[in-house]
Parts: structure tokens; sequence; C-alpha cells
């Protein structure tokens, strides 16, 4: 693929066209799954060293992403924990979404973190009523993924 040997090779330019070229085409795919490699694809550019490289793994993981019939080979962890070390918090919100949803180990904790981080950043940004949304939903999926407390026992008497 030659995203990826653009990437290896260290052709940031290359490697940015040919992710842009990578996610038009699973946007022209909307009715059929994606293969694995757009995945590998985009998880080696969301860990490049150039801006733009990472933008366009961004770019084309929202493209996979929006494909809920297209999972990666390797689980939507290792995609959500990219976009998270990217900055992109929406679409590791998509893929733990996903993740969790697939019952893959650490996603729930990891979504309940993401949408506490994402919201704050949106209540930075005047957005409250999203905000408020997503911090009801991670306390919502918090206290189902919390062990149940043992009860107390009772006095005897």
């Amino acid at each position: 693929m030659e995203a990826l040997a653009a990437l290896a090779d260290g052709r940031d330019a290359h490697a940015e066209l040919a992710l842009g070229v990578l996610a038009a085409a699973v946007d022209a795919r909307a009715d059929r799954g994606a293969p694995s490699a757009p995945w590998a694809a985009a998880l080696g550019a969301l860990g490049a060293d150039s801006d733009r490289v990472r933008g366009a793994g961004a770019r084309l993981s929202g493209a996979l992403l929006a494909r809920p019939r297209a999972a990666p080979t390797f689980g939507y962890m290792p995609l959500a924990e990219a976009l998270e070390h990217a900055g992109e918090l929406a679409l590791a919100e998509r893929a733990l979404r996903a993740a969790a949803g697939a019952r893959e180990a650490g996603a729930a904790d990891a979504l309940v973190r993401v949408c506490v981080t994402r919201a704050w950043r949106l209540a930075e940004e005047g957005e409250r009523a999203s905000a408020l949304a997503l911090l009801r939903d991670a306390k919502e999926r918090a206290l189902r993924s919390a062990p149940a407390r043992p009860s107390a026992p009772s006095p005897s008497r």
C-alpha cells in the first residue's frame, strides 16, 4: 500500500496525498466494509511526526469509522488510543464507542475518560449543553461498569 510505504520512508507530503486518496476511496465504498490496509495506514499516520500526516490519518480514521460494518482486524482500541494521543477526541470517542460495543478490554473505562475530557473542552468552548450531555453519559457508563458494592452486614443483636 502506497500510504504505508510513504510513511515508512518519511515522505510526508506523499503520505498525506496517499492518505487523502485512500479516505476518498473509503467514502466512495459507502455500501461495503473497508479492507484492513486502510486501518493500518490510519493508525500509522496518527503516530507520524508531521501534523499534516496526522491530520490526514485523522480524516481517514473518520471515513473508516463512518462504516459500521468495517471493523479493524486489530480492534478499535489501538486506533482510539492513537486518536486520543493525536488530540482527536471526537474521533477517539467514536472509536471507543465501537470498542465498547465490541466489548474490547479497557474500552468502557477509556470511553468514560475521553467523554469527561471532551466535555471539559466543550465547556471551555461555550458548548454547555453538549458538555453536560457528555458528562451525564460518562457518569451513566461509569456507574454501569463499576463493580457492585458488597452490602454492609446487618448489625446482630
